[in-house]
């Protein structure tokens, strides 16, 4: 991992609703993604639908920069803890590998 790669995490228009940033650039075509997790029980929050919204593929190699967006449901508006946040990428034709990993203060989404 490149500790010198910018990923850049902001809250959307509501809380809980996430979109992500990074300049990482990868060698091959792919799609990157987010993996979550709850600091101190380590326990993957939303997988299955984070691992599907945050998917963003890469069909060109000179991007500079790639978004995403997912959605964290545990917890509720105002009910903040931390969370490691975890890019990913999986080649076209290989083994994903972790780009990148930070903690962050989340919460989750409520309708």
């Amino acid at each position: 991992m490149d500790n010198a790669l910018r990923v850049i995490l902001i809250n959307s228009n509501q809380p809980g609703i996430y979109e992500y940033y990074t300049s990482h650039q990868p060698r091959e075509k792919g799609f990157f993604y987010i993996k979550v997790y709850e600091i101190t029980s380590n326990d993957r929050l939303s997988e299955d639908r984070i691992n599907e919204n945050s998917k963003v593929f890469v069909n060109y190699l000179n991007d500079s920069v790639h978004s995403g967006k997912f959605t964290i449901y545990e917890g509720s508006w105002g009910d903040k803890y931390g969370a490691r946040i975890e890019l990913w990428f999986k080649p076209d034709n290989g083994e994903e590998y972790k780009v990148i990993q930070k903690n962050y203060i989340v919460e989750g989404w409520m309708r």
